[in-house]
């Protein structure tokens, strides 16, 4: 089999595998008491790529996260999985390779607030790494969780709930290769982070992405 024939084979695989992925999304992510998540939809954006549908190299769809009350849902963020299947983007500041820096990576974000209704609420440049793994943005974040989660801190307060922040933490789109995996590496550090925060979040089985940026518990 030629080098071109079996990749064209794997790029054929992996469009497969994103056309069903957000029907499959929100069974994946399923719920929790007192939480519900609505069906993902394809978040387009200019890195999906020009010269063919599925020929991209960075990817998003999002869903709304909604929190159940007595008397109503409430709407309190969206969530966002990012396919982020290669990158080139050169640094805007220089700093070491990190150990994803050549990895595809399937990364988890919550939008917190009412802007993030809809993708116009949020810039994708913050969901974004470069081509040493780090965010394409790195200084509005902090990293908790030792490295594992990344909160978007500028212009916030302090001390909000988990709800009306804004985070992220990627993995190795490679590690997740079952329906039990995502649950495991996506789904339930998501939950957990959204209603308890960020301790213990992340088991030693985690195989979440680590930042070494300015770190806060």
């Amino acid at each position: 089999m030629s080098i071109v024939f079996a990749s064209f084979a794997n790029l054929t695989r992996v469009t497969d595998e994103l056309e069903h992925l957000p029907q499959s999304a929100r069974d994946l992510f399923g719920s929790r008491i007192g939480w519900a998540v609505s069906s993902f939809s394809w978040e387009k954006h200019e890195e999906w790529g020009a010269t063919g549908k599925w020929l991209c190299r960075w990817a998003a769809l999002g869903a709304d996260v909604s929190q159940e009350r007595s008397d109503k849902s409430k709407v309190v963020g969206r969530a966002v999985l990012c396919i982020d299947l290669f990158r080139d983007r050169k640094a805007s500041v220089s700093r070491p390779q990190l150990a994803h820096a050549e990895e595809a990576l399937l990364t988890c974000a919550f939008i917190g607030g009412q802007k993030a209704k809809d993708r116009e609420g949020y810039d994708p440049e913050y969901l974004m790494f470069d081509v040493n793994g780090w965010p394409i943005e790195p200084e509005p974040f902090i990293a908790r969780a030792g490295g594992r989660l990344l909160e978007y801190v500028e212009g916030n307060k302090g001390g909000l709930p988990w709800t009306e922040r804004s985070w992220l933490f990627t993995v190795p789109l490679e590690q997740i290769d079952n329906p039990r995996t995502f649950r495991a590496q996506i789904a339930d550090p998501f939950w957990h982070i959204l209603g308890n925060g960020p301790d213990d979040a992340f088991d030693a089985d985690s195989c979440a992405c680590s930042f070494p940026l300015e770190t806060k518990v």
